[in-house]
């Protein structure tokens, strides 16, 4: 069933409408050879699967022409006054139902999305979540023992200088990790995976890097968030723990236990600085 919604939510909003097109005709003809079958109700297939996976406009305008097709198929004749006004009631309530159940069908979609996205990304910063970075990590490791590529692993810890008291500057703490996170983006590759740990703490991802590129990499990264730091006058310190992969640890259970010894070791000593490792070991327990 995922296979076959992820399908038909890669599809064009031209592929969609036509199919949902088709569904209605292939409804009003059976409502047309079968008088005596009502199929009214039966039209919201093609609307639900049009306002699903198309934009709210393509499924309005689905429910308008489902309702065209029950009008004109399988309906009493036009043969006097009455009835056409009857006809034309019946028409008016039924369009306005689909037009309501296709609305109502795009709002769900939309709240599914607003949903999965709060689950994958956190509100404040925008980066990913613990668990969705965790999914992300497997796969990466997963991609890292097919086919030997090194990655990186590294640890971004944001903390107040010696003296400076909490939220100098900080008045709007998601407006902070939002300018972090996005200046993190601005200096990584699309491919890299940038996740939140916990406040002010942030974990970054690089796949197929080495630890010469890492070094490279990261000695920008370190020095653009410096300065952003000392332009907003936050009071904020940065420090950033990286460990290059050569081989990939087995789960990613001890992964993110590397990543908590690098946070360790960051807000140790680390803070201001670098610290930078490779592990050569298939795991982290040898």
């Amino acid at each position: 069933m995922n296979e076959l919604e992820e399908y038909l939510h890669k599809q064009s909003r031209m592929f969609l409408a036509a199919l949902g097109f088709v569904l209605a005709v292939l409804l009003a003809l059976a409502d047309y050879l079968n008088p005596g079958i009502h199929l009214d109700f039966a039209y919201m297939i093609p609307i639900a699967l049009v306002s699903w996976h198309a934009p709210r406009g393509v499924g309005v305008a689905m429910a308008g022409c489902s309702a065209c097709m029950w009008f004109f198929t399988g309906k009493p004749p036009l043969d006097s006054l009455a009835t056409s006004a009857i006809n034309g009631v019946n028409f008016a309530m039924l369009l306005g139902g689909f037009v309501a159940f296709s609305l109502v069908v795009s709002a769900l979609r939309h709240e599914r999305a607003i949903n999965r996205h709060l689950a994958l990304y956190d509100r404040g910063s925008g980066a990913c979540t613990r668990n969705f970075f965790s999914e992300l990590a497997s796969a990466e490791i997963s991609r890292a023992q097919r086919y030997g590529r090194p990655f990186t692993l590294a640890f971004l810890n944001f903390r107040y200088g010696e003296g400076t008291p909490p939220n100098l500057g900080c008045r709007n703490e998601g407006a902070v990790l939002r300018k972090i996170a996005r200046s993190i983006r601005a200096n990584t590759r699309s491919c890299d995976v940038v996740g939140l740990q916990r406040d002010y703490e942030f974990v970054l991802m690089l796949p197929e890097t080495d630890n010469c590129s890492a070094d490279i990499v990261l000695r920008k990264l370190y020095d653009r968030l410096a300065e952003l730091l000392r332009k907003n006058e936050w009071g904020l310190l940065v420090g950033v723990g990286a460990v290059t992969f050569l081989r990939p640890p087995e789960t990613v259970e001890e992964l993110l236990e590397k990543a908590e010894r690098l946070a360790t070791r960051v807000r140790e000593g680390g803070i201001g600085k670098t610290v930078h490792e490779v592990c050569t070991t298939p795991s982290l327990y040898t």
